[in-house]
């Protein structure tokens, strides 16, 4: 349902010639494509997102998000050295411009793509990423936190994946 909500969007929006919800939408299709696996799709859906240009305010946000996206298809298509690479650029304008959403986000990427290229990763330094998530990131939090539980094998995170996912995690104000 989500992407037929995401093909409308996309089709008014580009019926008046909207730039940033059509970017929106590509990108919200991108992200559907990458949890149901189907790559080929996501990375047109990327694609067609960076084709947009800069003709928008968020251009900025919509091609990070874009490269993170890259980088998620480049890992789980067994390219972990493109992945760990694109995942250190977003982690460099994230903070050269303040976003810690994204540079959350791409870190997480990076531990991810570290393990898989079976580099040393600080289990510390993991799990201050998935602190961050329920504030950064709260409605993809136990999503992210069950995927990172799952590559590292580490039972605490899959507990916490569960709490977020019941909506039984509390968070501390900030």
């Amino acid at each position: 349902e989500a992407d037929e909500l995401n093909l409308t969007a996309l089709e008014h929006a580009t019926a008046i010639d909207m730039h940033e919800p059509m970017s929106h939408a590509h990108l919200d299709l991108a992200a559907g494509a990458i949890m149901r696996g189907d790559f080929d799709t996501a990375t047109r859906s990327v694609e067609a997102a960076r084709a947009l240009g800069d003709r928008q305010a968020l251009t900025w946000r919509h091609r990070m998000r874009g490269d993170l996206y890259t980088g998620q298809i480049a890992l789980a298509t067994g390219l972990a050295e493109d992945a760990l690479r694109i995942g250190d650029e977003v982690v460099a304008k994230a903070d050269a411009m303040g976003v810690e959403r994204h540079g959350t986000l791409a870190r997480l990427l990076v531990v991810h793509a570290k393990r898989q290229l079976r580099t040393p990763v600080d289990p510390a330094d993991v799990e201050a990423l998935l602190s961050a998530l329920d504030r950064i990131a709260g409605l993809e939090a136990w999503r992210l936190t069950a995927d990172t539980a799952s590559v590292f094998g580490v039972k605490r995170w899959s507990d916490l994946a569960e709490r977020r996912a019941t909506g039984k995690v509390l968070v501390e104000p900030t």
